[in-house]
């Protein structure tokens, strides 16, 4: 039996208001498990045009957080699982994710400015942080308690990628900033 079935109604709660939670938060669970499974795909793309591009900078934490995304589509495909429901099944919140991801996909492709692909990260990731928010409010309603923690991992591991992938840039741009005005005084 998945754990949404079966369940009583929320604290406060009714039953359509249940079923109304469980179909939302399988949306929103099919939507995340897409997300992370794309971005994992962003980073594998980015981390090869900055290895091309020879990118001075270290990647080492993109390399983690490529394998921390990994991890959360794994997890993510245990809870739909868990819930009655097969990662297969298209959700309704799953088409905007796929017309996000070939956009990020193109811009990808489009550009070899370093600070352009980062961008892409920092975009990628704001949504991540978001998006995982809203996933436990959700989780919460539909009386999810069993997944929360999980979730709150996530996001804690989307805030630090968020702020790894800002201060990246905001390095990236110092030093273009500092070399720009060094190459005008020459």
């Amino acid at each position: 039996m998945g754990l949404l079935r079966g369940r009583q109604a929320p604290e406060g709660g009714n039953m359509s208001e249940l079923k109304m939670n469980r179909e939302k938060l399988l949306d929103k669970l099919g939507e995340r498990w897409l997300f992370e499974k794309r971005t994992v795909t962003l980073y594998d793309q980015i981390l090869k045009k900055l290895e091309a591009l020879e990118f001075e900078g270290d990647v080492s934490k993109l390399q983690q957080f490529r394998q921390q995304e990994y991890d959360h589509q794994r997890s993510l495909e245990t809870y739909i699982k868990q819930c009655g429901s097969n990662i297969r099944k298209r959700t309704p919140s799953q088409r905007a994710v796929e017309i996000e991801s070939q956009a990020f996909e193109n811009i990808i492709a489009d550009t070899d400015d370093p600070a352009q692909l980062l961008h892409v990260l920092l975009d990628a990731e704001m949504d991540d942080n978001a998006s995982w928010e809203l996933l436990i409010q959700l989780a919460r309603r539909a009386g999810q308690t069993d997944f929360i923690d999980a979730f709150q991992e996530a996001m804690e591991h989307e805030r630090q990628h968020l702020r790894t992938v800002r201060n990246l840039i905001l390095r990236l741009a110092r030093r273009e900033l500092v070399e720009q005005v060094s190459m005008q005084e020459a």
